[in-house]
C-alpha cells in the first residue's frame, strides 16, 4: 500500500490531508513535530513525505535534512505557507522532491505524490537488482531470470574454470560479447586482461 507520512504542526491541515489521500488510495500517517517524525522513520519507510517548512521546534530545513540522512533516496515534498522561489530552490538543491506552496491544490497534490510513488518505485527496484548483482556468482554480471538465462548462467558458471574452447553465436544485440566476458571473469585467467579481436576487420 502507498503510504504517506505527513510532518505539520496544524492538526487541521493533517486532517485535510488525510482525507484527500485515502480517498485516492493511500495510507496516511501523522507525525506534529519533526522530531516526532524522525522517531517514527527509525521504524518505518513511507513511500513518500509531505512536510512542513515552518513548525516550532525543529524547522522543515533541519528536519528535510535529518530525513534525507536517516533514509536517502525518500521522496519529500516541501509544503509551506511561506513560499519564494528562492526557497524552493534551495529546498530542491538540498533534496526536496517537489514543492508545494500551502494551501495546495487538491489534484496537484495528488498528481505530486503520484509521482513521488513512481519514484519511490524506481529506487525500490534499483536497490533490489543491486542486491542481486551483489548476490549472483563472482564474474558473471548477467541480470535475468528467465529458464533461458539461467541456462545460460549455469553453463557459464561449468564452462568458465575448464580449459574448453567456447563459440558463442548470435544475432547482433544478442549479448554475445557479455556472455565472452562472462566466461573470461569465470576463468582462471580472469585476471589477466581480454583481448578481443574484431575477425571481420582483419584482411583475408
Amino acid at each position: 500500500m502507498k503510504r504517506l507520512l505527513v510532518i505539520d504542526d496544524e492538526a487541521s491541515h493533517r486532517m485535510m490531508v488525510q482525507a484527500v489521500m485515502q480517498d485516492v488510495g493511500w495510507l496516511v500517517e501523522e507525525a506534529g513535530s519533526g522530531e516526532e517524525a524522525l522517531t517514527m522513520l527509525e521504524h518505518s519507510r513511507p513511500t513518500a513525505v509531505l512536510l512542513d517548512m515552518r513548525m516550532p521546534g525543529m524547522g522543515g530545513q533541519e528536519a528535510l535534512d535529518r530525513i534525507l540522512e536517516l533514509q536517502p533516496g525518500l521522496p519529500v515534498i516541501v509544503l509551506t505557507a511561506y513560499g519564494t522561489v528562492d526557497s524552493a530552490v534551495d529546498a530542491m538543491k538540498k533534496g526536496a522532491f517537489d514543492y508545494l506552496a500551502k494551501p495546495a491544490d487538491n489534484d496537484e497534490l495528488i498528481a505530486v505524490l503520484e509521482k513521488a510513488c513512481e519514484y519511490s518505485r524506481l529506487i525500490e527496484e534499483n536497490d533490489n537488482l543491486r542486491r542481486k548483482l551483489q548476490n549472483s556468482d563472482p564474474g558473471i554480471e548477467i541480470i535475468g531470470s528467465s529458464l533461458s538465462i539461467r541456462k545460460v548462467v549455469e553453463f557459464i558458471r561449468q564452462a568458465g574454470p575448464s580449459e574448453a574452447t567456447v563459440l558463442v553465436l548470435g544475432e547482433s544485440g544478442t549479448g554475445k560479447e557479455l556472455i565472452a566476458q562472462a566466461l573470461h571473469d569465470a576463468s582462471q585467467r580472469a585476471k589477466n586482461a581480454m583481448v578481443k579481436v574484431n575477425c571481420a576487420a582483419l584482411p583475408g
